[in-house]
């Protein structure tokens, strides 16, 4: 009986050491993931500063998107700059360009997307609480509000919208299949920054900016700021 007591005692203390060393190995993954994702904000952060003080010294700001290639600390970043009037402005674009657009780049039958664009300018006439007046899109995620918008055809519609007043308003389908509508200049940028995050997957961080609007006397004003996790061969 004793001895069968003193395997039992050792079959238990195996199985807690082991559920430690588990619980341990848990934790150094949190943390490290923790750490790779700070430093990954860090490079992002600083290669969009970078690039937004090349932006103040170019002869010509950027009409078009475009690739600008920073190096800080070692690490290749790849920040994508693309003027805001090359976005379609979900707040005030016309029903034609919202169909185009739900269309081409959402992926939806042409009836289909008629039917959700007049939804989305009906939405928009009046709040959906019934409090009166207009309403707003703050940001791109508060088109899930709208019924019949889901994740996946926000995150196909993302690369295309905006919410910050410099988008496009007109109708000129032409351009959506390459994902941006740039026709001139602006003093609106949406700046992007890709950082590989181990493991197939890539941080993107993304920075709205209009330069020379900060009455602080900072060359640019930040508008909004984005993150997100996405596959490396994602587009």
């Amino acid at each position: 009986m004793a001895l069968i007591a003193v395997l039992w005692i050792v079959a238990a203390m195996a199985i807690l050491v082991a559920g430690m060393g588990q619980s341990v190995r848990q934790q150094i993954r949190v943390v490290a993931s923790a750490r790779d994702a700070v430093v990954a904000q860090a490079q992002a952060d600083a290669a969009i500063q970078l690039t937004l003080q090349a932006l103040q010294t170019a002869p010509q700001p950027p009409t078009a998107m475009q690739a600008h290639g920073v190096e800080f600390g070692g690490v290749p970043v790849q920040v994508i700059i693309q003027p805001l009037n090359g976005f379609i402005d979900i707040d005030r674009a016309p029903a034609p360009l919202l169909a185009a657009l739900l269309e081409v780049a959402g992926g939806l039958p042409a009836g289909q997307a008629e039917t959700l664009a007049q939804t989305l300018v009906d939405w928009r006439g009046s709040r959906p609480d019934g409090a009166g007046g207009p309403y707003h899109f703050e940001a791109v995620e508060d088109l899930l509000l709208v019924p019949g918008i889901d994740y996946a055809l926000l995150e196909r519609l993302r690369p295309l919208i905006t919410t910050d007043e410099a988008g496009q308003t007109g109708i000129d389908t032409t351009a959506l299949d390459s994902r941006f509508l740039a026709t001139g200049s602006t003093g609106r940028y949406r700046l992007e920054a890709r950082v590989p995050a181990g493991e197939g997957r890539i941080e993107a961080f993304s920075r709205t900016v209009a330069l020379g609007e900060n009455p602080s006397g900072v060359p640019w004003r930040t508008l909004r700021t984005e993150r997100r996790l996405q596959s490396a061969d994602a587009p």
